[in-house]
Parts: structure tokens; sequence; C-alpha cells
């Protein structure tokens, strides 16, 4: 493991995962305001899971996302602590409509060069800032996304905050919800395979930068949910 990644995951761990981070809450999230998500998701019912995310390319904080509620239309997943996540090696990025990938890099620094310096940004997001979301789609596979808002991104030399209202979202379609149901039953595996990122900073209209659109990375981002009993759930969050 290198001295940057080093410093972005132990940033991390200080700003996102000790709860000392206030990145712009969303008390009220139904109040309009672009960064907070559109609904906060409901807890309803016994179950709850457990989402391990997995990588060639990132590093997630915890490792495991334990004691996952759903709301009560079971659409939406969440848990009451904060997340972070790092990227150690660059990825391949097909830009909307490329067969090729425009280049190898890190995301943040690809489409925010401006903002973020070169090499593998790290950030986290309190809780009530993030969720694990699907939706239906009339025409073609269901859409399952992680959906992220007002991430505290940090500088991977620096180890500061960059200064920027960032909102970052992952995205994979889900071609047969039968064998993969949302939530699971018992163990679910879902591909993310696009990402879309967007940033403002000092309250100005519009984007200083955004991923126009949603773009495919390689590797890909394996998200595997798993129901647990209550009693079998353990709080931990490792």
């Amino acid at each position: 493991m290198s001295i940057r990644l080093l410093a972005v995951l132990t940033t991390l761990a200080f700003l996102g995962l000790s709860g000392s981070a206030a990145a712009h809450p969303c008390p009220n999230p139904g109040d309009g305001h672009k960064h907070c998500l559109t609904e906060p998701p409901e807890t309803d019912g016994p179950a709850q899971y457990t989402a391990v995310l997995t990588s060639d390319a990132f590093e997630f904080a915890p490792s495991k996302l334990e004691g996952l509620t759903a709301n009560s239309r079971g659409t939406a997943l969440s848990g009451d602590f904060a997340i972070g996540m790092a990227q150690v090696e660059p990825v391949d990025i097909y830009l909307v409509d490329q067969e090729a990938p425009v280049e190898s890099s890190y995301i943040f620094n690809y489409h925010c060069e401006t903002l973020v310096d070169p090499g593998p940004a790290g950030f986290s997001v309190m809780a009530g800032n993030w969720s694990i979301n699907y939706i239906e789609q009339k025409k073609g596979p269901g859409h399952v996304y992680i959906e992220m808002r007002n991430l505290e991104v940090i500088d991977p030399y620096s180890g500061e905050t960059v200064n920027a209202d960032f909102d970052f979202d992952l995205h994979g379609d889900v071609s047969n919800i039968e064998q993969n149901p949302f939530p699971p039953d018992d163990v679910s595996v879902f591909h993310l395979t696009h990402y879309k990122l967007w940033a403002g900073v000092g309250g100005r209209g519009g984007f200083v930068c955004n991923s126009d659109g949603r773009p495919e990375l390689d590797p890909e981002i394996r998200l595997t949910i798993t129901r647990k009993s209550v009693g079998s759930a353990t709080g931990e969050h490792n």
C-alpha cells in the first residue's frame, strides 16, 4: 500500500467513519436541495442486510456494511453510519457511446482536474447522505445504484478536504431480477459498471465539473447483498 493511499484511508477514517465530519447535512431530504436524497429510506420490517463492495481498483470503509434496513417499498437499503471509498488503481474510462477507453485514469482527477490533484483520491459520505437503491424499468433490465451526496473528497497528496459540493453514484443494470432479487431473500450479486459524478463550488449555479452522463468503468465494482435475521446481525462495521 502506497503512502498516499494510507494517508487517504487514514483521513477517511478520521473524517467520515468517526462521525466527526459535517458534510452539508440533509435533515429534511425532501426540501428540494439538489444534493440531498429525494426521499429518506424508511425502515420497516425485521429483516436486516449486509452489503459488501469489492473491486480491484477501489477500497471501501467499512469493508462490510452491516445492519442495513429496507424502506417500506423494498426499493432502498441504508444504514445509520458513514461510509468511505478510495481509488487505489486507475480504471479504464469509457465515455458515453465510446467503444474503447479514452484513458486509464483516476475518476475524480479525470473529470475535475481543476479541483483534485492527480492520484487516488478518496472520500467519505455521512449517514443519511447515501443509500443503495433499485428501480424497475418498463423497457429493459432493472437498475441498481448507490446514491451518494455531499462527499468529503480528500486530496491524494495534501490529505485535505477539497472545497466543493461533490455527488457520486455507482450504477449497474440487473438482467435477471428473479435470480438476484432486491432486496434478496438470501444473497444477491449485482455488478456496478457505470458511474456519475458532478460538483459545484461556492454556491454557484450549475456544475463546475461533471461526468457528462454515465461513463463505463473497468474493472467493475461487485455489490453482494445478504439478508440476515435481526438476531444474527452483529451491527459491527469493519
